[in-house]
């Protein structure tokens, strides 16, 4: 799923732009500055974030701006990602995975279940 972004918003609009399941982390820490670009990723909230979808997302928005970022999870190559752009990042989990051990066990083949 493509990830929804928003240029030029105020502290206020950005909370009422995140997904509900973010505004409480987003509470913990208060926008400061005037004005925000903002990355939502919609996925699931079991969602890995790979860097390639933040860096093709970061492409679409100017490098002067305060961003604020939301996902469900990042892998380690994501997050450096947007740390090069100090962004605030909301996430709803700590999940330690890089893009490739992500992409191994996305790729790893299933094992059907033995029916009772």
């Amino acid at each position: 799923m493509n990830p929804e972004i928003t240029a030029d918003l105020s502290p206020e609009q950005v909370m009422r732009r995140l997904p509900p399941r973010y505004r409480e982390k987003a509470q913990v820490t208060p926008l400061k500055a005037e004005r925000y670009d903002l990355i939502v990723f919609g996925a699931a909230k079991d969602e890995i974030i790979l860097s390639g979808a933040v860096n093709r997302a970061l492409s679409q928005l100017s490098r002067g701006a305060h961003l604020v970022v939301a996902g469900p999870g990042f892998t380690a190559e994501a997050l450096e990602l947007l740390r090069m752009r100090a962004a605030t990042i909301y996430t709803l989990g700590d999940f330690h995975w890089t893009d490739a051990s992500f992409q191994e066990i996305r790729q790893a083949p299933r094992i059907p279940r033995e029916q009772a």
